[in-house]
């Protein structure tokens, strides 16, 4: 018995871009419009999903920290974005997101 894909346009298995990093595809027409385009994080993660559920309504998400490279403000960002500060606790979270805005001159 053959399971659904949840994820319909994604294939069943990553391809590989020409820098030898696994990607998941996602290729789609609907309403006549064309989708074509990767999807970041794990298979089902929840940065995949959302990656997937804003290609189908036609928006792009930010792409990264829009600090110029190599300031503080963009290593704050950076760090922000990160899964290690995401599994932080909500608490710690407000408590180091406030010391980093401090820094940053927010």
């Amino acid at each position: 018995m053959r399971k659904n894909n949840p994820f319909p346009g994604v294939g069943n298995k990553p391809t590989t871009d020409r820098h030898g990093k696994r990607r998941w595809r996602l290729r789609r027409t609907i309403k006549g419009a064309k989708i074509d385009t990767y999807l970041p994080g794990m298979y089902g993660s929840a940065e995949f999903r959302s990656a997937y559920e804003a290609a189908l309504e036609g928006t792009r998400l930010p792409k990264g920290p829009r600090a110029p490279h190599g300031t503080v403000a963009w290593v704050i960002e950076s760090y922000l974005g990160s899964l290690k500060f995401q599994n932080l606790s909500d608490t710690r979270k407000r408590t180091i997101r406030r010391e980093l805005d401090w820094l940053k001159g927010v």
